[in-house]
């Protein structure tokens, strides 16, 4: 490998680092559009249900009941992929500079837990109460 394209341990750790917070910035936009677009849809179905002729877009309260369900998957697959993909670049970082913090899943993990399971659990709820 010629000597310019080579990179110095210096660039590769910052790289490293860059990476690490794009995943964690990455891990909370995810989440927070599933909140966004679950607030949405639970509003426009509130408001379709308040029409004084629901009946005739009942299939679209049918179709509501498995956005969010549907939505909850793909977050929970996406914050699952983070998690994993940051936790290998962590074990970079410590590679590189073994006085960074030894990596944990739980250290990033608890909070992404968390996240796991409220955006399952309101994907639950809204597959069971939106009717």
């Amino acid at each position: 490998m010629p000597a310019e394209m080579r990179v110095t341990p210096l660039e590769h750790y910052k790289r490293v680092c860059s990476m690490l917070d794009a995943f964690m910035k990455r891990m909370e936009d995810t989440f927070r559009f599933f909140v966004q677009v679950s607030t949405a849809v639970i509003g426009g179905f509130i408001w379709l249900k308040m029409q004084p002729d629901s009946a005739k877009v009942a299939y679209l309260l049918e179709i509501a009941r498995y956005i969010i369900p549907a939505l909850g998957v793909a977050t929970i697959a996406e914050m699952v992929n983070c998690l994993f993909r940051w936790y290998g670049y962590r074990k970079a970082e410590h590679r590189l500079n073994p006085r960074a913090p030894a990596p944990s899943i739980w250290m990033m993990g608890h909070v992404e837990l968390i996240r796991i399971l409220v955006t399952a659990t309101v994907a639950v709820a809204a597959y069971r109460w939106l009717r």
